[in-house]
């Protein structure tokens, strides 16, 4: 079975299929939470083509004081409760080059992050296949709560990165223990390249950009859904 983790504003991803059960993330954690504008924190259990599959609605933050264990919570239970071979986790996500196409979404195959810094540190025998396309793009990981200046986005290039954004790592770090093949990818919501007269988007630009890029992603996610069909 596949699985979505859906990032800020994609919640309307789920009216393109049709929904059998609903469970809240506050059913399956044992901590609680506040609201979080763009995040709806529910599973749903959907279907497309007679294909059964797992829709994860909002995230849990780093910037929000969760630890990893707790960010990590929610897709446990998934992987606990269904045989799910296959995840694709989605992000928002600001760019960091001028090949960055804004509202177009990006495969990511790394992520640059500052082990020492955010105190995360991932095992690279990992037992998760990464779902390989064309012209993948490097993530970088700030935990938040707030972006970086200039000077950080600079260095952030420097080491290789195309897009930052605060989510995606705690994920990653517990799904490449499980065997799943795992697919990221990023929607760039703006971008800050070339560092001089940054100006962030508002959040509600952010939640309306996501919002209009659910169709691009419903047809990404169903093409790789038709492909594992026919394997």
């Amino acid at each position: 079975m596949h699985a979505i983790l859906l990032g800020s504003g994609l919640s309307s991803f789920i009216k393109f299929f049709e929904v059998s059960k609903v469970v809240s993330y506050s059913k399956v954690v044992n901590f609680g939470f506040s609201p979080l504008e763009g995040h709806e924190r529910k599973i749903y259990l959907v279907k497309h083509d007679d294909i059964d599959f797992i829709i994860m609605s909002g995230k849990l933050h780093y910037y929000e004081g969760f630890n990893i264990d707790q960010i990590s919570a929610p897709i446990r239970w998934v992987i606990d409760n269904y045989d799910i071979h296959s995840f694709t986790i989605t992000s928002a996500s600001g760019g960091l080059s001028s090949s960055i196409d804004i509202g177009q979404w990006a495969d990511i195959n790394s992520i640059v992050y500052l082990p020492q810094l955010t105190k995360i540190f991932i095992n690279h025998d990992r037992n998760c296949e990464m779902y390989s396309t064309l012209n993948q793009k490097t993530y970088a990981f700030h935990q938040g709560p707030s972006l970086g200046t200039g000077a950080e986005y600079k260095m952030l290039e420097n080491l290789g990165a195309d897009l930052v954004g605060m989510s995606m790592l705690p994920e990653v770090k517990y799904l490449v223990t499980q065997s799943v093949k795992l697919r990221l990818l990023s929607l760039p919501v703006c971008n800050y390249y070339p560092f001089e007269n940054i100006k962030e988007p508002s959040h509600k630009e952010v939640i309306e950009l996501a919002d209009a890029s659910t169709i691009s992603l419903r047809d990404l996610f169903c093409k790789m859904l038709n492909e594992s069909k026919d394997e």
